[in-house]
């Protein structure tokens, strides 16, 4: 049945969710050869199956079979054309614009973090400074400017500020505001081409609604979407690593070539990026990880995502073979070969980054090259570097990299291989371990930020 292209209107179908679903995950198997179990996993993970639709019409257009053609010419995704989000129930589809969608999710750059007092007069305070203008409602606007500027963005920065993920030492949640003041203490601004979209709402309870309950995801978009109808709040997602997701394919819907740039937030936002990057690009990319940690785990006590698993899954799309490149490693209770023969994943330890900089840097580059892959995903948990230069972070380790080795393997990246995403992940301002560790942590996170917005722009 087809769809009006014209308005927001609540449409009766005769496919129930899960028959959908099932249609949804057929094309998407086809499109991408992965197995059955890749498939049922990638599928459970959303309780909502509109991202599952939303992503394969982003896709529809780069598939050469002929139901997928037939499809985008149907539902197109570009300029002002709608994304299909199916609801939960099995009535309607809700149509939505991407612009619609992320006026839905986000906030004025360092609004994500959800304040109802205590907090406020800082918040407001950053947000002032980084737009440049007095009062909420000027905020705001500047803010819609930015979103009604995202179809010309070569670099789209996306604030995820939840520690929701995170050990037992948090304060995560306060680095995008932070690294973009010092951002804007270094260079003045934004480099040309950047469009900072702002941040995702964060709720401080929830972190990915493939583990909420379908109670809780209703009554958590009955909170956050109360002045919308009802087929509208459930097409929305609730969490943030969900949130980040399909705001993302939102941007991505109206910006196809655009780079993402996160703000974490715990590693575990490094997710979500993977997760729509996996879905909007075709060609193969990689991920180069710097980071003290594997994050290789399958689960923590149960819990699937967080800043101990995110790799995991990552490689898992990436499909292994070396396509995740972890430098820095120096915390395990394995050795390298465990980690190596078990995932499928290539690592350069930190000793041996020290004892030998250029011939590691050579060496990372050289099989970042032999994998195939046509661009790399930057992902920089800042405890990669020794706590001698950073330890405003959850866990910092000494013996890490220096900063200038990182740099200088970001723009290699960048200029031999190409970026096609990029973060700043871990870092912690609350809990800086000495009476500077804030100010020179965000000092180097901001370099890192430039350098690689420098390699993503190249």
């Amino acid at each position: 049945m087809a769809i009006p292209r014209v308005g927001r209107q609540h449409v009766k179908t005769r496919a129930g969710p899960r028959v959908v679903a099932r249609d949804a995950g057929r094309r998407h198997a086809e499109a991408r050869d992965v197995g059955r179990d890749d498939l049922r996993d990638r599928i459970a993970r959303r309780h909502d199956v509109e991202a599952l639709l939303a992503a394969h019409l982003i896709r529809a257009g780069k598939s050469h079979r002929a139901r997928n053609r037939r499809e985008e010419q149907k539902h197109p995704i570009r300029g002002h054309a709608r994304l299909v989000a199916r609801t939960q129930s099995p009535k309607y589809v809700v149509r939505m614009t991407p612009r619609d969608v992320l006026a839905q999710l986000l906030r004025p750059a360092g609004g994500g973090v959800y304040v109802v007092s205590t907090g406020t007069a800082e918040q407001r305070a950053v947000q002032e400074r980084l737009y440049g203008v007095s009062g909420e409602e000027a905020i705001r606007d500047r803010f819609h400017e930015q979103l009604d500027r995202l179809s010309d963005a070569r670099v789209v920065v996306l604030g995820i500020p939840s520690d929701v993920g995170a050990g037992y030492l948090r304060g995560a949640n306060l680095a995008p505001q932070a690294i973009r003041a010092k951002i804007f203490d270094q260079a003045g601004g934004w480099p040309a081409g950047v469009v900072d979209v702002g941040d995702v709402l964060v709720v401080p309870q929830l972190l990915e609604d493939g583990m909420l309950s379908q109670e809780q995801i209703r009554a958590s978009q009955d909170a956050q979407y109360g002045e919308l109808d009802e087929a509208d709040r459930r097409a929305l997602p609730v969490s943030p690593l969900s949130k980040a997701a399909r705001a993302l394919d939102a941007i991505f819907a109206i910006a196809p070539r655009a780079k993402p740039f996160a703000l974490g937030g715990d590693h575990s936002c490094a997710w979500p990026v993977v997760d729509s990057l996996h879905r909007a690009r075709t060609e193969p990319f990689g991920v180069v990880q710097i980071d003290a940690h594997t994050d290789l785990l399958a689960e923590r006590l149960g819990v699937r995502y967080c800043f101990a698993t995110w790799s995991y899954h990552a490689n898992k799309l990436l499909g292994g073979h070396g396509k995740l490149v972890q430098v820095g490693v120096r915390a395990s209770r394995h050795e390298r070969g465990h980690w190596e023969a078990m995932h499928g994943v290539r690592q350069f330890w930190a000793d041996e980054c020290l004892r030998d900089p250029a011939g590691a840097l050579d060496a990372i580059v050289a099989h970042v090259k032999k994998t195939g892959v046509r661009s790399i995903y930057f992902s920089n948990d800042i405890d990669g570097t020794d706590e001698r230069f950073v330890d405003a972070t959850g866990t910092p380790e000494p013996g890490g990299l220096e900063p200038d080795f990182v740099i200088e393997l970001v723009r290699r990246l960048g200029r031999e291989v190409g970026l096609v995403a990029g973060d700043i992940m871990e870092v912690a301002p609350p809990i800086a371990r000495t009476p500077d560790g804030a100010a020179r942590t965000l000092d180097v996170a901001a370099r890192y930020a430039l350098a690689t917005l420098d390699a993503l722009l190249a």
